[in-house]
């Protein structure tokens, strides 16, 4: 028996946040959460649905060129905004907004 997304989903979020891939669109600026499978992304919710497994969320800034996820929080390097947001991923990975960060154009993180 094949699972929907919305079943998937649901699985990657009683594991935690492994397995999910956040994914920045320009232009709408929104953040999408996706379900990686170790061989192909999928959405967790239909695209039209409201909230941060369909729609998305608000990058909380204006073109989200790089996203970075570590530990329980993901960075959005906010280019255009001249901000990085910082989201806490909850334990079934739902990004909420802490702070932002002034940042003079932000394209790249880069861990040292």
């Amino acid at each position: 028996m094949e699972c929907t997304a919305g079943e998937r989903g649901a699985a990657a979020a009683s594991e935690g946040i492994a397995g999910l891939a956040y994914v920045g669109l320009r232009g709408s600026e929104r953040i999408v959460t996706l379900l990686w499978d170790g061989k192909r992304l999928t959405r967790l919710d239909e695209p039209d649905v409201p909230g941060w497994r369909g729609r998305g969320i608000d990058c909380a800034g204006s073109r989200p060129r790089h996203l970075l996820a570590i530990g329980n929080l993901l960075l959005a390097a906010n280019e255009a905004s001249n901000n990085v947001a910082i989201f806490r991923l909850s334990a079934d990975g739902e990004p909420n907004l802490a702070a932002t960060l002034p940042s003079g154009a932000p394209t790249v993180f880069v861990r040292l």
